[in-house]
């Protein structure tokens, strides 16, 4: 079966409304690492995916109809039925989730979203709304800490799919056309 852009819309929002039980029944209990960890994870999926919808469900900003976002859903509600929002507040959404993500410092590998790893999200969410500074800056800061590697160390990191490599922080992937 193919995967279409209806499939990816609702598999979003899936992990979307995942997130937000996940954060409403988690807020406010931070005494323990892993629930920060928990709750770190739980903004960094819910950021990803409004910067994915952008990606995938708006118009490039700088369009004649640049203005259009998605519906934000941020608690669970099944019976929500929420407007589209603007671009801006769709931004906004994300950018925040994404903060409050690095400000949980995910500090289990295991969950993946470490601070520099939304870093690095969050300067791809600045880099697509034309946000330049704000992405060069986040960019310098990674760059320091994880400087580009050359030669064999770098062909190695490039070929290799099953781990991050070298001093990469993610991997992001292209679907193949059967979902």
């Amino acid at each position: 079966e193919q995967c279409s852009n209806g499939s990816i819309y609702k598999s979003i929002y899936a992990t979307i409304a995942r997130s937000n039980i996940v954060i409403d029944n988690l807020k406010g209990d931070t005494e323990t690492q892993e629930a920060k960890d928990i709750l770190g994870t739980a903004y960094a999926f819910r950021g990803i995916g409004y910067y994915q919808l952008i990606r995938l469900f708006c118009p490039p900003v700088g369009s004649a109809d640049e203005q259009l976002g998605v519906p934000l859903v941020t608690e669970f509600d099944m019976e929500a039925r929420p407007l589209r929002s603007t671009l801006e507040q769709t931004f906004a959404q994300a950018e925040s989730d994404m903060k409050k993500a690095i400000d949980y410092n995910v500090q289990n590998e295991l969950y993946f979203f470490t601070a520099d790893v939304m870093k690095g999200y969050l300067a791809r969410l600045y880099f697509w709304c034309q946000r330049y500074k704000e992405a060069k800056e986040l960019a310098l800061e990674l760059l320091q800490r994880y400087p580009l590697i050359e030669g064999e160390a770098y062909k190695a990191m490039m070929t290799d799919y099953n781990d991050a490599v070298g001093n990469m922080l993610f991997r992001t992937g292209k679907l193949d056309k059967n979902f």
